[in-house]
């Protein structure tokens, strides 16, 4: 009986290489997506900071 390793590594090594360029793809994908998602964040914060001394008659 031949037995299958079920880890995450297991599997991407076992898989052949459009497999493995379809799981590449979607951990680049991912890795993008939250790379936008905190820049949006961030750059939201930044305004809101910014409004808020705007609002004081403060120039930051």
């Amino acid at each position: 009986m031949h037995t299958v390793d079920m880890t995450p590594l297991g599997l991407f090594l076992s898989a052949g290489w459009v497999g493995r360029s379809v799981i590449l793809s979607l951990a680049a994908a991912s890795i993008w997506c939250w790379v936008a998602m905190i820049e949006v964040w961030l750059g939201h914060r930044s305004l809101k900071r910014a409004l808020k001394a705007a609002s004081r008659d403060e120039v930051p």
